[in-house]
């Protein structure tokens, strides 16, 4: 199972890192041709695209991966299970973005400011864009937990790269400016569904299930206002800084969340790997202590990756951006705490496994909240330091609180104290190198090259020369 996991979840990050780190690269590209305000606007309309789409997709690519995982199922039930989901979803789809693009003016003004207004023309692109790319999404959705893993990697790749390289056509030649980004996606995404049509055609029928639908939403239904709290929890910073700041402080903001997702990029790739294994094989005794191993193996690599990403904030920025963005160094290292922290939910499958997603789902809703009103008054006292403070005390709330109520539905035996030193000299080093180092350039740079070689030895001494060991 570890195998399979360290295989599976390898060439998930690999694709990610193929697509979602193409696009890191062109982060010199957008700090240079566009604003802080541009970039801010792309970012407010991420946001508003991706809370769009958790709700009209009522999660049912949640619902329809729990029931084409098991074992049980056979496989013509799988197959009437995803095609009742995939129909559903892209009728959804068409009919609210038909809705939205007929009374634009609304929800423009809202996600406006005074002093900045997003072109109709540009949301109405954005619409359609986000509604393609989350099909293309959904129906990958299926492709994962069917285990099409290389399909499902070069189908990826391939998608990201032809969006590119359509986005600086008509960025760059065509001059489009923002709007180049949405429609790029408009002429890709619909070649992707269908090449993914074809990917998935032995596996899917022209079918609406009436039984398969009812259970799916049942499924579902709780971890659409999960999903949309837990979007809230991850967002609601931004749209907090753009009212209480500005549409600038939104793109220095939304730079340093995009730096973020070079350990997302990781993470996702083995959580995508890690839910169809473990709904297989949750009733293996041996599954718990091979999560316990896991474990292991997320603290040391993860602790040590977050040490050189936060360590290193400012010099990224400088090597990627210009002085415009250097303000978000003092966010980076609070944003990828963040990310560390929820990708630890992925040891604790008890509450899935159980099928209780309202329990989830009220757990995620009093995570969003406290970040909700934390985020108000954070940012009014530290600014954009506060909104990053705020998401990462409310991920760690949602974090122990969801692992406690997980261990009683699927106990594991996840020993947390072996680590405590680890953490602690993790933390002690990245408060140092962040944000009291005052030398000079160069002497900074060596010190913070010395805290990742002595806590890169560390992790290897007390988690991988042990990690075979019968204690451990």
């Amino acid at each position: 199972m570890l195998k399979d996991l360290l295989k599976e979840g390898g060439l998930y990050t690999l694709a990610n890192l193929l697509t979602k780190g193409v696009s890191l690269l062109l982060i010199p590209f957008y700090t240079a041709y566009f604003t802080t305000g541009d970039y801010g606007i792309i970012d407010v309309i991420s946001v508003f695209g991706a809370m769009l789409t958790t709700v009209v997709s009522l999660q049912l690519n949640q619902g329809m991966g729990r029931y084409v995982a098991e074992s049980e199922v056979s496989s013509l039930n799988k197959k009437k299970y995803a095609s009742t989901a995939i129909l559903v979803v892209a009728l959804l789809y068409i009919s609210v973005a038909l809705l939205i693009i007929s009374f634009p003016i609304q929800i423009i003004n809202f996600l406006s400011t005074d002093e900045v207004q997003i072109p109709k023309q540009t949301f109405i692109y954005s619409i359609w864009a986000t509604f393609l790319s989350a099909m293309f999404y959904f129906l990958g959705v299926y492709m994962r937990f069917l285990r099409m893993v290389k399909a499902f990697s070069i189908l990826s790749f391939s998608f990201s790269l032809l969006n590119i390289l359509a986005m600086l056509y008509f960025i760059l030649i065509k001059d489009m400016g923002i709007d180049g980004i949405y429609v790029s996606s408009i002429i890709v995404s619909p070649i992707a569904i269908l090449t993914s049509l074809y990917f998935l055609r032995k596996n899917l029928i022209l079918f609406i299930g009436k039984i398969e639908f009812k259970n799916i939403f049942r499924y579902s239904a709780p971890l659409v206002p999960a999903s949309i709290a837990y979007l809230l929890m991850n967002t609601i910073d931004r749209l907090y800084i753009k009212e209480l700041m500005s549409f600038e402080s939104v793109g220095v903001y939304g730079i340093a969340f995009k730096f973020s997702t070079l350990i997302t990029i990781v993470l996702t790739g083995f959580t995508m790997a890690m839910n169809p294994i473990t709904y297989q094989n949750y009733g293996d005794v041996k599954y718990k202590q091979e999560l316990s191993r896991m474990l292991g193996y997320f603290i040391g690599l993860g602790s040590f990756g977050y040490l050189t990403l936060s360590l290193f904030s400012l010099e990224t920025l400088m090597v990627f951006t210009n002085p415009e963005y250097y303000e978000a160094a003092k966010v980076m290292p609070i944003l990828y705490l963040s990310v560390i922290v929820t990708g630890m939910g992925m040891f604790s499958p008890g509450i899935n496994i159980a099928k209780k997603t309202g329990i989830g789902a009220l757990i995620i809703i009093g995570a969003a909240i406290i970040n909700l009103i934390l985020n108000y008054f954070f940012i009014i006292w530290f600014d954009l330091f506060g909104a990053a403070l705020s998401t990462l005390i409310a991920v760690i709330v949602f974090y122990i609180t969801y692992f406690i109520v997980a261990q009683k539905y699927y106990h594991v035996n996840l020993n947390f104290n072996k680590y405590i030193f680890l953490i602690l000299l993790n933390f002690s080093f990245v408060v140092i190198g962040s944000y009291i180092l005052k030398f000079n350039f160069t002497l900074n740079l060596i010190i913070k090259i010395v805290f990742v070689l002595l806590y890169g030895t560390t992790v290897y001494f007390r988690i991988f020369k042990k990690i075979n060991e019968k204690n451990f």
